[in-house]
């Protein structure tokens, strides 16, 4: 009997170490992967350190802040982020692009947000190579010395203005969203001339990833509605307005100001589901108007980010179940509704003959309703009664 007490008081720390420090197998090693891959960026041999960082994220596929690697040791993970900077000195800006983007969509950083900027505007490489960043450990705050210094003043930098990738063929409508007035708390700080809501209707605009509600005519709505301009937090109510407005989401949230900080909490609504399709916020200690702008841009830019302009195909028919090939790899997420569309014959230029693409029938709506890492399935939501078959084209509204 006392053996095998012990036998079970062995089992039971084994198990219990296994939990705390792992198992080391082929997969534990993906951060030595990653650690190899810095250390390449740092001797500029940009092909080989791709080559490390892919074969990280083969087995962790997401840029964050913070992330376990073995016991208590956490580091800072970006290999998208690195290998879009390596394609951009290689010279291969679109490919840098992509993933310095799908880096952002996964988590914000300013190294990635700077490099963006240098691709997008064709900056060329500076012959002297800034500094390549080390694994950080996460440790404790250090505590500040009694020395009394003025707290520092946040500055975002404002994002660059995203546009659609080139090779996305946009068929039908995007997304349409109306901003809700947002309610504000706290009353110590004015925001002066700055309206907040048009400040995220015009951000919104400018970033042309959406179908933004005119303001004008939703004011004219919510009056005639009397429902009400004081800044709406209830989900299922915004929903509800987003429905009298026949708009496909709706965007709600929060300003708090205080004498020495603002935050700003935003979400974005399914008007007909009442479900959140996207929660941001961003807090500063410095309330300046010029500061609040910032996190505005920064703050539509997360969101934006959020929803993708990607293109695939339809893999799959079942009655109103439809696959198609594209999955959380490329940042959908369940809720998300996508354009079905036929390509046709082929235009081209009667002068010169160049091929100018191809002719399309928007067939239908569909809405994600499963999302896998190479697949989703969906539901159909509108439909011109044409029978949906595989081969058809999908991309993102």
């Amino acid at each position: 009997m006392k053996l095998q007490s012990y036998k079970l008081l062995i089992t039971l720390v084994v198990f219990f170490l296994i939990g705390v420090f792992g198992v080391p197998t082929y997969a534990s090693r993906w951060y030595k992967s990653y650690e190899k891959g810095l250390k390449e960026m740092e001797r500029e041999n940009w092909t080989a350190a791709i080559q490390y960082f892919k074969e990280a994220i083969k087995v962790q596929p997401r840029d964050t802040k913070k992330i376990r690697t073995y016991g208590m040791h956490f580091i800072e993970y970006f290999p998208h982020r690195e290998i879009g900077i390596a394609f951009y000195h290689l010279g291969e800006f679109e490919k840098a692009k992509r993933r310095l983007q799908l880096s952002l969509r996964f988590q914000y950083s300013a190294r990635a947000q700077k490099y963006l900027n240098l691709v997008l505007k064709h900056v060329p490489p500076s012959s002297k190579p800034a500094p390549r960043p080390r694994p950080a450990i996460v440790q404790k705050p250090v505590p500040e010395p009694e020395k009394k210094v003025p707290p520092p003043i946040q500055k975002h930098p404002p994002p660059v203005t995203p546009t659609p990738p080139s090779n996305v063929k946009l068929v039908g409508e995007r997304l349409s969203v109306a901003v809700l007035p947002f309610k504000r708390i706290g009353a110590t700080v004015s925001t002066g001339e700055l309206d907040i809501q048009d400040k995220i209707i015009t951000t919104l605009v400018n970033q042309r990833r959406f179908k933004v509600f005119e303001r004008a005519q939703l004011d004219k709505i919510l009056e005639e509605q009397k429902l009400g301009m004081a800044g709406v937090v209830d989900i299922s109510t915004a929903a509800e307005i987003g429905k009298v407005i026949g708009v496909d989401a709706v965007m709600c949230g929060s300003i708090t100001l205080a004498q020495r900080s603002v935050s700003i909490d935003a979400r974005l609504v399914d008007t007909e589901t009442a479900v959140i399709l996207s929660a941001k916020d961003d807090y500063s200690s410095n309330p300046s108007l010029q500061n609040i702008k910032n996190m505005i841009e920064n703050l539509t830019l997360k969101i934006n980010n959020d929803f993708p302009l990607v293109e695939g195909y339809v893999i799959g028919v079942d009655g109103e179940n439809i696959s198609v090939d594209l999955g959380s790899k490329q940042g959908l997420r369940r809720g998300m509704k996508c354009i079905v569309y036929r390509e046709g014959e082929e235009i081209k230029h009667p002068i010169t003959g160049e091929s100018l693409g191809r002719k399309t029938e928007e067939l239908g709506e569909i809405r994600l309703i499963e999302v896998f890492d190479e697949y989703s399935v969906a539901k159909i939501t509108k439909s011109k009664d044409v029978p949906l078959k595989v081969g058809d084209r999908v991309v993102t509204k």
